[in-house]
């Protein structure tokens, strides 16, 4: 049999470790941007009711349904309902958590290399052309390839020796993450609020990303933009959930210790909001510009238009570049730490005999191999496709099949009495009950159809439909092929 894994030492651990896998990289470049374009505090109203009807369910859901299993993700689906053949929605979030990983890793490689290059601001000169002719030596198509960008490479490298170093000991080695790494970045991002809230022209831009457009709330693209951050931000549909809740003490509270993780992310987003965009009012001050024309979407915002705002600082641009940089990474390296255990987790509660150490050495290998396709010149092109598709599609479609499961194949209401609140209140479990069954499933259903009809009307960034059919195809087939083949032998 394959090693055990030992619970976390408290509530807070978990708390900490599923914070630490919510807030990354979507926190600081996409939330922000789409809080800007989506009316300010409008959004935010949007992103919260998308929270509570969709995110809130959903995470109690995994962590609920892991704790009670004390089952990673494929084991914990197979469960309901006592059929095995359930085993590959579980086995299709983990090839997600996978598939991730494939790219993850180069965009905190990237972080790593601003990082060590914060005190010379190479950028500083034009921060544009420093990102993609210099740095990622981007080609003019997604179908010219070049060779592989070393000191990406090299980034790519340390990351997963740390994480190895980190958690090839197992639920020690995530408790420390948890209770040493989780908070840095936090820690950062409050010295990095502080010095932006001081900066000249700061209140203009947090004018545009709090005060809000009520008619925005009237847009559609307004409620699926917010869906999706809420899906994308709290690590829904990539099994980390599952393999984080099967760490849990019976004694904890489902219900109230997943509302106090959503408000940690939701704070994280928050911060990240507020430095971006009091940042961004300084530039816009300093350059006589509108801040419609300094700010951008994207990994444009965090690689383009922050570095060459932070170099624009009037004092302590080097420190405050690293401080940024730094923080950056600690908040990807927490969620790479929660993807490689989804994986992890998922192999270690099969019947193969499987050493822990052996295992992680064996994924990181796999990382290095497929993340060096994303240093070379056209990487940038692939990432964008491939996270379209694994973030359009495939967590859509985990999460539909995981909500229509527990609310009507294993029955939410024996799952309220089993795993959700041990209280009597019956009003809030009948709403629990309802949300899952029915508002979660519509919505998600509402999500992906429209997806669908977006990427028919028009092909997804302009790439050509050979390659987009392609890469495509390619995904579906192989993560629902490995599904399928691990199902069957695990």
């Amino acid at each position: 049999m394959s090693e055990k894994r030992s619970n976390f030492g408290s509530a807070w651990i978990f708390i900490l470790a599923a914070i630490g896998s919510a807030a990354g990289l979507g926190n600081l470049w996409r939330f922000p941007y789409l809080a800007y374009e989506h009316g300010g505090a409008a959004f935010f109203i949007a992103y919260i009711i998308c929270l509570l009807c969709i995110g809130l369910p959903l995470l109690i859901v995994e962590v609920g349904l892991g704790k009670h299993t004390k089952k990673g993700a494929p084991e914990a689906m197979a469960s309901v309902g006592k059929r095995g053949y359930f085993k590959v929605i579980g086995w299709l979030s983990v090839m997600v958590a996978f598939s991730i990983l494939t790219y993850y890793i180069v965009i905190a490689a990237w972080t790593v290399n601003y990082a060590t290059n914060a005190f010379s601001l190479p950028w500083q000169g034009g921060s544009e052309s420093y990102f993609f002719n210099q740095f990622l030596a981007i080609t003019t198509d997604i179908g010219s390839f070049s060779t592989p960008r070393l000191p990406i490479i090299a980034g790519v490298i340390i990351i997963l020796l740390l994480t190895y170093i980190c958690i090839y000991k197992g639920t020690s080695g995530l408790a420390f993450v948890a209770k040493w790494i989780t908070p840095l970045p936090f820690i950062l991002l409050i010295i990095l609020l502080i010095n932006s809230l001081s900066l000249s022209g700061s209140e203009t831009g947090l004018h545009a990303l709090f005060v809000p457009v009520w008619a925005s709330l009237l847009d559609n693209k307004l409620w699926f933009d917010a869906a999706s951050q809420v899906i994308f931000s709290i690590s829904l549909a990539t099994g980390v959930m599952f393999a984080y809740g099967a760490l849990l003490d019976k004694k904890v509270n489902v219900a109230k210790t997943c509302t106090i993780v959503v408000i940690g992310d939701t704070i994280a987003s928050v911060i990240c909001g507020m430095i971006v965009f009091s940042v961004i009012g300084h530039v816009a001050l300093i350059d006589g510009k509108s801040i419609h024309d300094v700010i951008s979407g994207g990994i444009g915002l965090a690689f383009v238009v922050l570095p060459q705002a932070l170099a624009l600082l009037p004092t302590g641009q080097g420190i405050f570049s690293f401080i940024f940089y730094l923080s950056v990474f600690f908040l990807a390296f927490t969620s790479i730490i929660s993807l490689i255990e989804s994986v992890l987790a998922a192999f270690m509660d099969s019947k193969a005999k499987l050493k822990r150490a052996s295992l992680l050495l064996v994924i990181c290998l796999l990382l290095l191999i497929f993340n060096i396709i994303y240093t070379m010149g056209n990487g940038l092109y692939l990432l964008d496709v491939v996270d379209h598709y694994i973030n359009g599609y495939f967590m859509l479609f985990v999460m539909i099949l995981e909500a229509l499961l527990i609310g009507w194949v294993y029955n939410i209401f024996r799952f309220n009495q089993t795993v959700f609140l041990s209280s009597n209140h019956k009003a809030l479990k009948l709403l629990f009950a309802l949300l899952v069954s029915v508002v979660v499933p519509l919505m998600l259903i509402i999500l992906f159809v429209r997806q669908i009809s977006s990427d028919i009307t028009t092909a997804y960034g302009g790439y050509p439909s050979a390659y987009l059919t392609g890469i495509g195809i390619g995904i579906f087939a192989v993560v629902i092929l490995a599904s399928i083949l691990f199902t069957k032998k695990y």
